[in-house]
């Protein structure tokens, strides 16, 4: 008796494209949340300074800090990816218990510095939408503590690519600034750079140092270990790392631009149109008992802005200092 011969089974047949956006889009996250985490109070202020004082003439650095920022992160995902452990796990079987205590430590220190810079920010942002700022800490810091001791990786990486993506707004309001595109090829990318300005040299260390931390390294190892990345993700991991370098360094350049043209707007109205009583110091209108008013002037900011930008410089959320201060 004749048997039938067996059905073969049929095999989906995905385009070589689908595969690619579906493994890229497994893979995403770890690269990009590192850098935009990046573009927090500190490298905000940073890049806010840079813009009123200098215009655009840091924005050229902003593009060529997008290379070590790529170099670095990479190094950590090929670290990551190859053997499976975090940062600090082979810096202690390479080196000894004694140079892990070094680094960990020295994580910890800059760590707190930023966390206190995160804090003004969020107390500064309170303090502009009349929020009472303790009341925002204190919801800050629950959400933060409650995902750390939530153990679930998925969730927080979320969260946190939900939070990224509200930094994008940067790059929209830049353009509403409306600015001029010769100037930023002129002054930004073509012009002389003020290198013998002391000022200058400060932004210029200040603006590296936003952009390159030890928790970074420590952070997207270890979060390329949690999400299960093998050698075989290499080459999107480093497409991830790309994409958060590319756009953090976005953001900035976008600041640096608004900022530009609202110093030019507030040297413009606190020179020429501004009333005596509302060019006095800052100190006499914008806080009242502590609290910041409502419906700040456009004299008060100018003014504000000049002063803020002149005292902050150099000082990671040192802007954010002198704006409370006053």
């Amino acid at each position: 008796m004749a048997t039938a011969p067996a059905a073969r089974p049929q095999t989906s047949t995905v385009p070589r494209w689908r595969r690619f956006w579906v493994r890229l889009f497994a893979v995403l996250g770890p690269g990009l949340i590192v850098a935009f985490a990046d573009t927090e109070a500190g490298s905000i202020t940073t890049a806010a300074s840079s813009g009123a004082q200098f215009g655009m003439k840091l924005v050229l650095l902003q593009i060529l800090l997008i290379v070590p920022l790529f170099i670095v992160q990479e190094m950590t995902v090929r670290l990551g990816t190859v053997t499976g452990k975090g940062h600090a796990r082979l810096i202690r079987e390479n080196y000894g218990v004694g140079w892990c205590y070094v680094s960990l430590c020295t994580m910890l220190v800059t760590n707190v510095a930023a966390l206190v810079t995160e804090f003004i920010g969020i107390a500064g942002a309170a303090l502009i939408f009349g929020l009472n700022p303790i009341v925002l800490i204190v919801v800050a810091a629950t959400v933060l503590i409650g995902v750390t001791f939530s153990g679930a990786y998925k969730r927080a990486e979320r969260m946190a690519l939900g939070l990224c993506l509200l930094e994008l707004l940067f790059i929209p309001a830049a353009f509403a600034a409306r600015p001029s595109v010769a100037s930023i090829v002129r002054d930004g990318l073509l012009g002389a750079q003020p290198l013998g300005d002391r000022t200058y040299l400060l932004l210029v260390a200040s603006n590296i140092g936003a952009v390159i931390m030890p928790w970074m390294i420590f952070y997207q190892q270890s979060a390329t270990v949690d999400k299960g990345l093998r050698p075989a993700d290499l080459k999107f991991a480093r497409i991830d790392t790309a994409l958060g370098a590319v756009a953090t360094q976005l953001i900035m350049i976008a600041v640096v631009v608004t900022d530009r043209r609202d110093a030019v707007r507030a040297a413009h109205f606190g020179d020429r149109r501004c009333p005596r009583r509302a060019r006095a110091h800052p100190a006499d209108g914008p806080l009242r008992r502590g609290r910041l008013r409502r419906g700040f002037d456009r004299c008060g900011d100018a003014r504000r802005l000049r002063r803020v930008a002149r005292n902050g410089v150099g000082v990671r959320g040192g802007l954010w200092v002198a704006v409370l201060a006053q």
